[in-house]
């Protein structure tokens, strides 16, 4: 098995690989629908840092994924920066903020969840399901919206997005591992 038909699962070995922002970027383009999705990019990134994935909603609203695998990983995220001024920028962080954790580790993460944050896991393997919410991340109500200036720039993002992955493709072919 190569992969399966929604591309999330990988054979290495005996053992199957589930991406997790594969995972984590379909859940925010089918089940919230947003109508942009980006990895590794955003307008906000100066007091919010980069979110390994964000979703922008009809109304312009961000969602944002952070992808976490292991507890230590969860646990420095704490200790960033932008995570210490939330409160001086909360008008600026995401209406909906969530982790998406492997299921071994949800339980775990799930005791130490920050009150602002919801929790997500993949699907189990070949269940043709969607991300699993464990714990619904609550709104946070003083979050603006994206303004027009700021979803031209999500625009060029996705763009550039494209590119970077289409150079990629290019390289990889030139270059099979």
């Amino acid at each position: 098995m190569a992969a399966d038909a929604a591309g999330l699962y990988r054979r290495r070995g005996r053992a199957v690989i589930f991406d997790l922002e594969t995972a984590g970027l379909q859940w925010l383009r089918n089940e919230l629908r947003c109508y942009a999705v980006l990895m590794e990019r955003s307008p906000r990134e100066w007091c919010c840092g980069r979110p390994d994935l964000l979703g922008v909603t009809r109304a312009r609203h961000q969602v944002e994924v952070e992808v976490k695998r292991t507890i230590q990983d969860f646990r420095a995220n704490a200790r960033k920066d932008f995570m210490s001024r939330r409160d001086t920028f909360l008008h600026r962080f995401p209406r909906q903020f969530y982790f998406l954790v492997p299921e071994e580790l949800a339980e775990q993460v799930r005791a130490e969840l920050p009150p602002f944050a919801g929790l997500l896991t993949p699907p189990r393997p070949m269940s043709g399901g969607w991300v699993h919410v464990v714990a619904p991340a609550p709104v946070n109500s003083h979050a603006t919206r994206f303004s027009l200036k700021e979803m031209v720039k999500v625009g060029h993002l996705m763009s550039n997005q494209n590119v970077a992955t289409l150079l990629t493709l290019a390289r990889l072919r030139r270059n099979p591992q």
